[in-house]
């Protein structure tokens, strides 16, 4: 964490908050592209003025900007799901279609003061996954029981059908109905990148479900130790705490040993 370049204040760039070089920028592309990795902002125009934001007023623009920005994404997204689910209506394909959507992980808006992903943090890999099947799931019903993308396909239920190949996994029925059933109580992830975007260094995790919600990430010489219950937001690190080294053996335990 101490060596991240993903800070919203310190790392956000001129490329991530999608400014356009000045027309007065005639240089060559190197020089452009200097222009578009500097992270002090730019210049902006307030009431038709011509300012240059430092400080903190720069770093609110900053975090606005960024959040406006991906707050317009989701609407974009929440827009093509209502057209999506309105053309299946209306071609009456309602009743036999199951449709869920998915990503890849979910984003840092200012949590530890952090933007876009990668670190194994509470917020990224607790993502929405949500779903429509008529008969099956209840509109309005949520389950936080853990699910992983990689179950999903390349088909998500024991509906009639094309039989799924032997290893695509355990399925996401299960999660559905009212005899929903948790598919885990955990599941392990893995960074592989050294160093990855924005110097995020290779590390790995465990994640357990309830009742003890925890979590271990690190490298081989140094990790982190949250327990949701009381931490939630996992803010503090009982890594090296005298009195959680029970637990820190048992999520090491879970942990498959790293590769040299």
């Amino acid at each position: 964490m101490r060596e991240q370049k993903q800070s919203v204040f310190n790392d956000l760039t001129r490329r991530d908050l999608k400014l356009k070089p000045p027309p007065e920028l005639k240089g060559t592309e190197p020089e452009r592209l200097a222009w578009r990795q500097d992270h002090r902002g730019g210049n902006h125009r307030r009431q038709g003025e011509k300012k240059i934001l430092q400080g903190d007023e720069l770093n609110r623009w900053k975090y606005q900007r960024y959040l406006q920005d991906y707050l317009a994404a989701c609407r974009a997204w929440t827009t093509t799901w209502a057209a999506l689910l309105d053309w299946l209506d209306a071609h009456g394909l309602r009743d036999n279609t199951l449709v869920i959507y998915t990503s890849d992980q979910g984003f840092f808006l200012g949590d530890h003061g952090l933007y876009d992903k990668r670190f194994f943090l509470r917020g990224i890999p607790a993502h929405a996954l949500p779903g429509r099947w008529p008969g099956v799931i209840q509109p309005g019903s949520v389950t936080r029981a853990l699910a992983i993308i990689a179950i999903s396909r390349p088909r998500s239920s024991t509906s009639p059908g094309p039989r799924c190949p032997p290893n695509a996994g355990p399925q996401l029925a299960p999660l559905f109905g009212a005899n929903a059933r948790r598919l885990a109580d955990k599941f392990y992830y893995r960074y592989y990148t050294i160093p990855g975007h924005h110097n995020t260094r290779a590390h790995y995790a465990v994640r357990t479900g309830p009742p003890t919600k925890s979590s271990i990430t690190g490298r081989r010489t140094n990790g982190n130790v949250s327990t949701f219950v009381q931490d939630p937001h996992e803010l503090k690190n009982i890594y090296q705490d005298p009195a959680a080294q029970p637990k820190v053996a048992e999520l090491k335990q879970e942990l498959a040993p790293p590769e040299a």
